[in-house]
Protein backbone atom coordinates (compact mmCIF):
# COMPACT_ATOMS: atom_id res chain seq x y z
CA UNK A 1 0.00 0.00 0.00
CA UNK A 2 1.35 3.30 -0.72
CA UNK A 3 1.32 6.78 1.52
CA UNK A 4 -1.26 8.08 0.17
CA UNK A 5 -3.45 4.87 0.27
CA UNK A 6 -2.42 4.17 4.06
CA UNK A 7 -3.09 8.35 4.46
CA UNK A 8 -6.56 8.33 2.73
CA UNK A 9 -7.64 4.89 4.75
CA UNK A 10 -6.58 6.76 7.97
CA UNK A 11 -8.35 10.20 6.96
CA UNK A 12 -11.45 7.71 6.34
CA UNK A 13 -11.62 5.74 9.86
CA UNK A 14 -11.01 9.72 11.68
CA UNK A 15 -13.95 10.63 9.71
CA UNK A 16 -16.00 7.79 10.24
CA UNK A 17 -15.29 8.17 14.00
CA UNK A 18 -15.88 11.61 14.31
CA UNK A 19 -19.05 11.16 12.82
CA UNK A 20 -20.15 8.73 15.39
CA UNK A 21 -19.05 10.91 18.05
CA UNK A 22 -21.24 13.85 16.84
CA UNK A 23 -24.34 11.66 17.16
CA UNK A 24 -23.69 10.91 19.98
CA UNK A 25 -23.18 14.47 21.15
CA UNK A 26 -26.16 15.57 19.26
CA UNK A 27 -27.99 12.46 20.44
CA UNK A 28 -27.36 14.03 24.01
CA UNK A 29 -28.28 17.28 23.40
CA UNK A 30 -32.02 16.43 22.32
CA UNK A 31 -32.24 14.44 25.68
CA UNK A 32 -31.72 18.20 27.76
CA UNK A 33 -33.72 20.14 25.38
CA UNK A 34 -31.05 21.40 23.52
CA UNK A 35 -31.98 21.01 19.93
CA UNK A 36 -33.67 23.95 19.41
CA UNK A 37 -30.41 25.49 19.30
CA UNK A 38 -28.80 26.31 15.55
CA UNK A 39 -25.15 26.59 14.31
CA UNK A 40 -24.41 29.98 13.67
CA UNK A 41 -20.38 29.89 13.05
CA UNK A 42 -17.92 27.09 12.88
CA UNK A 43 -13.95 28.13 13.26
CA UNK A 44 -10.76 26.18 12.58
CA UNK A 45 -8.75 27.91 14.72
CA UNK A 46 -5.57 26.26 14.20
CA UNK A 47 -3.48 23.91 16.73
CA UNK A 48 -6.53 21.26 16.72
CA UNK A 49 -9.02 24.14 18.14
CA UNK A 50 -12.34 24.07 16.52
CA UNK A 51 -15.10 26.43 17.67
CA UNK A 52 -18.38 25.95 16.98
CA UNK A 53 -21.32 28.78 17.68
CA UNK A 54 -24.85 27.61 18.43
CA UNK A 55 -27.97 30.09 19.09
CA UNK A 56 -31.75 29.60 20.43
CA UNK A 57 -34.84 32.08 18.64
CA UNK A 58 -34.73 33.43 22.06
CA UNK A 59 -31.04 34.84 22.03
CA UNK A 60 -29.20 31.92 24.55
CA UNK A 61 -26.02 30.87 23.28
CA UNK A 62 -23.89 27.61 23.30
CA UNK A 63 -20.34 27.83 21.83
CA UNK A 64 -18.73 24.55 22.28
CA UNK A 65 -14.49 24.54 22.08
CA UNK A 66 -13.63 21.25 20.26
CA UNK A 67 -9.58 20.21 21.36
CA UNK A 68 -8.50 17.64 18.91
CA UNK A 69 -4.93 18.06 19.87
CA UNK A 70 -5.80 16.68 23.89
CA UNK A 71 -5.77 12.79 23.93
CA UNK A 72 -8.75 11.73 23.75
CA UNK A 73 -10.25 14.76 22.28
CA UNK A 74 -12.40 16.80 24.73
CA UNK A 75 -15.30 19.07 24.04
CA UNK A 76 -15.89 21.95 26.39
CA UNK A 77 -18.63 24.39 26.58
CA UNK A 78 -19.92 28.42 27.38
CA UNK A 79 -22.82 29.46 27.48
CA UNK A 80 -24.90 32.62 29.12
CA UNK A 81 -25.13 30.73 32.30
CA UNK A 82 -21.46 30.74 32.89
CA UNK A 83 -20.14 33.92 31.40
CA UNK A 84 -20.60 37.60 31.33
CA UNK A 85 -21.10 37.98 27.60
CA UNK A 86 -24.94 39.04 27.22
CA UNK A 87 -25.48 38.13 23.59
CA UNK A 88 -23.96 35.66 21.12
CA UNK A 89 -22.28 38.12 18.68
CA UNK A 90 -20.17 39.37 21.61
CA UNK A 91 -19.52 35.80 22.82
CA UNK A 92 -18.26 34.77 19.55
CA UNK A 93 -16.29 37.37 19.12
CA UNK A 94 -14.57 36.37 22.64
CA UNK A 95 -14.87 33.29 22.22
CA UNK A 96 -11.02 32.74 22.78
CA UNK A 97 -11.38 34.04 26.64
CA UNK A 98 -14.63 32.62 27.52
CA UNK A 99 -14.88 30.41 30.10
CA UNK A 100 -15.80 26.93 29.22
CA UNK A 101 -16.61 23.81 31.15
CA UNK A 102 -18.11 20.26 31.25
CA UNK A 103 -21.21 20.24 29.41
CA UNK A 104 -22.77 18.91 32.97
CA UNK A 105 -21.47 21.67 34.50
CA UNK A 106 -22.91 24.60 32.64
CA UNK A 107 -26.47 23.00 31.71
Amino acid sequence: MKNNEIEEKLAELCHEQWVGWMKYLFSKTEEVGLETFNVNDVDEAGSGITYVGKEDKTGNYWIIKVDESANPTTLRHATKSNNSETSYSSAWSNRVSLTYNNFNKVF
